[in-house]
């Protein structure tokens, strides 16, 4: 079968008027990218061609359209002919083959779907166009399978905590001097030891199992309620309405809105309560970042600055940026529940329902993580993000631990890939670029295949965590708390490829360390040797000049997309980027005067819009 699933095809459209004409010509390419619609090119063709949009919109559509099925239809006979070739006469299996590639969805610009929606698809269409009550039943179900999820989670790690602190006990026995206890207390280790294996293993199976069941229930929930709201649409356009007009009052009343009372029929009084709370932006979101009740060492934004920035020379695109502090970067990404605030139920909803509408959206968020080598270093090293992601009910994409590995599958291979190229002369590769043949990180052909180079990235996508979808893990080491680097450092590639997948992938929030540091070594802060302040604002004005220049490129060049799902071609709109610089500080750091520093630093870099007061 040919490969080739997408041509080129040429709209050609001509307007004529009295006294006026004028031809319409642009390429595309049929069928349209994942997600993205004929509607998208409007604004292009409007910009290019200085005609008004009315007088090509229905011919467009239309040739995206007729031009859409005649390549489905030219695919499928050609997948036919192959299939008739293949099993000749033995038409049952024929039939069996065809229904297979039907199920294993091989075809995904529609062959023998016969109309099927995919899940994304039914849960897109369902936050878009189901009442407010569905979606509340819909967060609500979410809510409830993460309560199942903490108590298994809360369960195991009372019973791993009770069996450890035997452990301890007992180890500290084997040190007594009675060599009679000691092989007793030795036994008794050892059978400790397999007691936290199995607990391990069987809480781990419990949870696979629920996790499992929920995927399963939260489908079938949404593809019964999308079915519900298709044919509830379909029901209202038979129906004719009377064209009536309404006054305001009847109007307001069909809403069930006066303005005395407000909307009473939606809020509790509780919920009023709530909402009267006079609570600051910042406090809400230190408070709603908190590990712990009453523990405050966890804090995101207790100081931050914002800015509007201009990027570019001549054609200037705006971004957004925000310094802020934390302790750690998992900060950043905190699970959608926090059972210590139950005051702010409606802000978490609200929190909750806006991650959910840009899940398979345009308007993706990110948060950059420094991780180790290992690809399952999460999960080995038990890291507060892993904890994180363990703590709320996964029911989009696979879980952490699954992610990472599958990652691991793909690390080997393209380790065995770069090891084959790297006697190759003038080698660089299109997934990383800034690893030639020269690099120092291939000298060792013995070092294992199933470890990550320092500068390599890879994502995870979540649907569970607080704001944020995406995660990049920034592979990285100690030298980068210790040693100076340069622009031409592998953490910053990762960086620049970071960025890249970002314009390319319709990422326009990110979050990322600006030190290139999660948390602070104290032998690190406590050394004479060296001074901490200048160190700081070294390694943030090498970021902070680096990622200006990385905005620059993806905001000038073809490297961007406007369409959702990872297009590259198609009509090219100026990007919008919010970044956040976290800045991970420490008791032994001096936070206020440092983050003043860094602050001046930024605005003595990047031009900044003028406000209106200036």
């Amino acid at each position: 079968m040919n490969d080739t699933l997408f041509s080129i095809k040429t709209f050609n459209y001509v307007i004529s008027k009295p006294g006026f004409q004028q031809t319409i010509s642009y390429d595309f390419q049929i069928p349209l990218a994942e997600n993205s619609l004929g509607s998208d090119f409007f604004g292009h063709l409007f910009a290019k061609q200085k005609v008004p949009l009315f007088a090509f919109e229905n011919a467009l559509n239309n040739f995206v359209y007729d031009e859409t099925n005649k390549c489905t239809s030219l695919i499928a006979d050609e997948l036919l002919r192959e299939k008739l070739a293949q099993f000749g006469d033995d038409s049952s299996k024929l039939a069996l083959e065809l229904n297979n590639d039907k199920l294993d969805g091989k075809h995904s610009i529609g062959l023998f779907s016969k109309g099927e929606l995919s899940f994304e698809e039914q849960f897109q269409k369902l936050i878009n166009k189901c009442s407010t009550h569905q979606l509340a039943n819909l967060i609500k179900e979410e809510t409830e399978m993460t309560n199942d999820v903490r108590s298994i989670v809360h369960a195991r790690d009372f019973e791993l905590n009770r069996l450890e602190k035997a452990c301890e006990a007992s180890l500290l026995a084997t040190s007594t001097p009675d060599s009679d206890k000691f092989d007793e207390y030795s036994r008794e280790l050892s059978k400790l030891n397999a007691e936290i294996r199995r607990v391990g293993a069987d809480f781990s199976c419990r949870m696979e199992e629920l996790r499992q069941y929920q995927r399963e229930k939260y489908r079938s929930l949404v593809k019964n309620l999308s079915q519900n709201v298709e044919n509830s649409l379909l029901s209202t356009k038979r129906q004719i309405p009377e064209k009536k007009m309404s006054t305001p009052e009847q109007h307001s009343s069909s809403l069930n809105y006066s303005p005395s009372c407000g909307f009473q029929q939606q809020f509790t009084n509780k919920n009023l309560k709530s909402l009267k709370k006079s609570i600051s932006c910042e406090e809400k979101i230190s408070q709603l970042c908190l590990g712990e009740k009453g523990n405050k060492s966890s804090f995101v934004g207790r100081q931050s600055e914002s800015f509007s920035i201009y990027i570019g020379s001549q054609l200037k695109t705006r971004h957004n940026v925000r310094l802020l502090t934390c302790n750690c970067l998992s900060d950043l990404c905190l699970s959608q529940t926090f059972e210590d605030f139950p005051h702010q139920e409606e802000l978490l909803g609200s929190k909750r329902l806006h991650l959910l509408m840009n899940l398979y959206g345009r308007e993706l968020s990110a948060t950059v993580l420094i991780v180790g080598r290992d690809p399952l270093w999460h999960i080995k090293q038990k890291t507060e993000f892993a904890k994180l992601c363990e703590q709320s009910a996964e029911l989009h994409f696979d879980s952490l631990e699954g992610q990472l590995k599958a990652i691991e599958e793909h690390v080997r291979s393209a380790n065995r890939s770069r090891r084959l190229a790297k006697n190759s002369i003038g080698y660089t590769s299109p997934f990383f670029p800034y690893f030639s043949s020269s690099q120092q990180d291939f000298e060792d052909d013995n070092e294992d295949e199933g470890i990550l180079k320092i500068g390599d990235v890879y994502l995870t996508k979540h649907s569970n965590l607080s704001s944020v979808q995406i995660i990049f893990h920034l592979v990285g080491d100690d030298k980068l708390e210790k040693e100076e680097i340069s622009s031409r450092h592998p953490c910053v590639a990762g960086l620049h490829n970071i960025v890249r997948l970002s314009s390319r992938f319709a990422i326009r929030n990110i979050s990322l360390p600006l030190l290139l540091v999660d948390q602070f070594n104290d032998e690190f802060l406590s050394s004479e040797n060296i001074n901490i302040n200048i160190w700081c604002q070294s390694r943030a004005e090498l970021v902070f000049k680096c990622l200006k220049g990385f905005l620059m490129e993806v905001c000038s060049s073809g490297s961007s997309c406007s369409l959702a799902g990872g297009a590259n071609s198609g009509p090219i709109q100026s990007l919008h980027f919010n970044i956040n610089f976290a800045i991970t500080f420490s008791k032994l750091l001096p936070d206020s005067f440092l983050f003043q520093q860094l602050t001046d630093l930024f605005t003595s870099i990047y031009y900044l819009v003028p406000s209106l007061n200036a």
